[in-house]
């Protein structure tokens, strides 16, 4: 994993519960462009697990687990 995208933590899910998913997605690419972090699929969704880990996941992969609010 980028060493920068260790820099991402998550926001406290009541700040974003009521944001769709598509302007979370648009802030994850912003917030990775800011960190010089390359704007690729993976990249963006491990970013989007990592700020939002209650709207995102990865099915298949334990380390992004499913909704666990």
């Amino acid at each position: 994993m980028n060493e920068k995208m260790k820099e991402l933590k998550p926001f406290n899910p009541s700040t974003y519960g009521s944001i769709d998913l598509d302007r979370l997605v648009i802030y994850a690419i912003v917030k990775l462009e800011e960190l010089g972090i390359e704007l690729s699929l993976e990249n963006i969704i491990v970013g989007t697990f990592k700020l939002f880990p209650n709207k995102f996941s990865l099915a298949g992969y334990p380390e992004f687990p499913a909704n666990r609010g």
